[in-house]
């Protein structure tokens, strides 16, 4: 039986992935005028998966108990 939290994890971490090819996708098409717009877009993808790494790393101590 799949709990709320398990389907809640799930659903997070294929919205995040889903998040991160979306701006990858942004970026391959490079349509920015300014360098800090791409700067922006690349800080966005790597704090998406930092938090993909926390959630990880939740579920690992979660785990444990």
């Amino acid at each position: 039986m799949i709990t709320n939290a398990k389907l809640f994890e799930h659903e997070l971490t294929k919205l995040i992935a889903e998040q991160i090819d979306r701006l990858k996708n942004n970026m391959a098409v490079n349509n920015y005028e300014e360098v800090g717009q791409f700067k922006y877009l690349m800080g966005q993808i790597a704090a998406l998966s930092s938090l993909q790494d926390l959630i990880d790393e939740a579920k690992h101590r979660t785990d444990k108990h």
